[in-house]
C-alpha cells in the first residue's frame, strides 16, 4: 500500500493506493485536509465501468454510428443537388421544383432515400439559405 502525506510527509495522509507492476489496482483513496475522503476503484490502471455506464456508452456509440450514416446521406444529397443545380438555384426554387428534384434524387439512388426525407432536407436547406 502506497501512502502520500501532506507537508512533505509531515502532515496528515493525502493519498493511499496500491500498484501492481506500476499500474493502479484496487482502491485509490484521496483525503483532503479536513479528513474527508474520496474512493475510486481501479483495475489494471483504469476505473471499470458499471453495467449502467456500459449500457450508456454502448447507446452513445450506436447513436453516433447512426448520426454518421445520416450525415453521409445528407452529404450525398448535397453533392447531387450541387451537381444538378447549385445552391443558388436551390434558394430560388419554388416548391414544385423542389418536389421535382426530390423525385430525381430518389430515382437516382434507387429509392435508397425516402422521398419525404429528401424533400424535408431540401426545403430546410432552401429556407436556411433564404434567411441568412
Amino acid at each position: 500500500m502506497n501512502k502520500i502525506y501532506y507537508d512533505n510527509s509531515k502532515g496528515s495522509i493525502k493519498e493511499k493506493f496500491s500498484k501492481i507492476n506500476g499500474v493502479l489496482n484496487g482502491e485509490y483513496i484521496e483525503y483532503n485536509t479536513n479528513g474527508i475522503f474520496n474512493i475510486k476503484k481501479y483495475k489494471d490502471g483504469a476505473i471499470p465501468l458499471t453495467e449502467e455506464e456500459i449500457l450508456i456508452k454502448n447507446r452513445e456509440e450506436e447513436m453516433n454510428k447512426n448520426i454518421k450514416v445520416e450525415i453521409s446521406k445528407l452529404i450525398i444529397i448535397d453533392d447531387l443537388i450541387s451537381e444538378i443545380s447549385g445552391i443558388f438555384l436551390l434558394v430560388q426554387m419554388e416548391n414544385s421544383k423542389i418536389n421535382y428534384y426530390t423525385k430525381l434524387i430518389e430515382k437516382k439512388f434507387n429509392k435508397q432515400f425516402d422521398e419525404e426525407y429528401i424533400k424535408f432536407y431540401l426545403y430546410t436547406k432552401r429556407n436556411y439559405f433564404i434567411k441568412i
